[in-house]
């Protein structure tokens, strides 16, 4: 009412340029499972992602249009996206300085999840090496062996130092020396997500092959029995040797 004035100044920044475009979201390498590192394929059904962005800034990523999380940046924004299923997604993300200017939302990430283990190979002995007694049973010293996998997954074998990858006829071959007796090998399936699936495989290899029959039967007639003659071979000495007329003996 007196008519007194006071003024004062106020200094302040006006900003309104939005931060610089980032590069695309990415995938961190030690969530990027499988034989590639770099392929945007993994496992993980949670897998962190980052995006370089400036420093302070707030980083929104979004899933498939849809929010999942916001981080501030120390220069890198990282970020662990909730479970997602099996299937591919889009991730983006905006930054947004301490002025409230907002980067145009950056090219998406095409992220693949695929978190199903695969089928549990298979493994043989080549035909040339199978005994007659089993088809795990050999005598031969070193053998070749025959597999069957998912294609394009990465296999291990114990004892190997070669891993190959799967071909698309869904065959992989290894050679390998056996010892006399039972030859234990663990077969690793990793597909190229990064699951895996192990499975045991035995051959065998004989230091000798089994006794070996070769014999005639001779009726002379329907009243008396008839007669066998023949040879038994063995490497061995024989401890017990049985002859039957019953087919299924």
């Amino acid at each position: 009412t007196a008519g007194n004035e006071s003024r004062g100044e106020v200094e302040f920044d006006l900003d309104r340029t939005a931060p610089p475009i980032p590069a695309p979201v990415d995938l961190v390498t030690g969530s990027d499972l499988g034989h590639d590192q770099f392929d945007n394929q993994t496992a993980q059904t949670e897998p962190m992602v980052r995006l370089f962005a400036q420093r302070g800034s707030l980083v929104n990523f979004f899933v498939d249009g849809t929010l999942a999380g916001q981080v501030y940046s120390t220069g890198v924004a990282q970020y662990t996206l909730p479970a997602l299923t099996g299937g591919g997604y889009q991730v983006t993300a905006t930054s947004e300085d301490s002025a409230g200017n907002v980067a145009e939302t950056t090219d998406a990430l095409s992220l693949s999840i695929d978190d199903v283990a695969p089928d549990e190979p298979t493994l043989e002995l080549f035909a040339l090496h199978q005994s007659s007694v089993r088809p795990n049973h050999t005598t031969d010293d070193q053998v070749s062996l025959i597999g069957m996998a998912e294609p394009g997954s990465r296999i291990t074998m114990t004892g190997q130092t070669e891993t190959p990858i799967v071909g698309s006829d869904g065959r992989f071959f290894f050679v390998t020396d056996l010892v006399v007796g039972e030859n234990w090998f663990v077969v690793s399936v990793e597909d190229v997500a990064g699951n895996l699936t192990e499975r045991e495989f035995v051959f065998t290899r004989g230091a000798l092959l089994p006794p070996e029959f070769q014999f005639d039967v001779k009726r002379r007639s329907d009243a008396s029995p008839p007669t066998i003659k023949g040879s038994l071979r063995s490497e061995n000495p024989i401890t017990t040797a049985l002859i039957s007329r019953d087919p299924e003996f």
